[in-house]
């Protein structure tokens, strides 16, 4: 299943929590997550990447 989101620099933190409810409560579906990312720091993308190797056979794909 693809799933889209769109965030900025401003609401990582949210989407980390959407994320990892999300992970958690569909571990038994293949979820492919696009994020259309605005303004986006390089390290609030790992941190978002990092949340997503905790769950086996997760994919983000970024869209800037």
């Amino acid at each position: 299943m693809n799933i889209v989101y769109a965030t900025d620099n401003n609401f990582v933190d949210v989407l980390s929590a959407s994320i990892k409810s999300l992970y958690t409560t569909n571990s038994d579906l293949d979820l492919n997550l696009w994020i259309i990312a605005d303004k986006v720091s390089d390290r609030n993308k790992e941190k978002i990447n990092r949340l997503s190797k905790q769950f086996a056979q997760r994919e983000i794909n970024w869209i800037e």
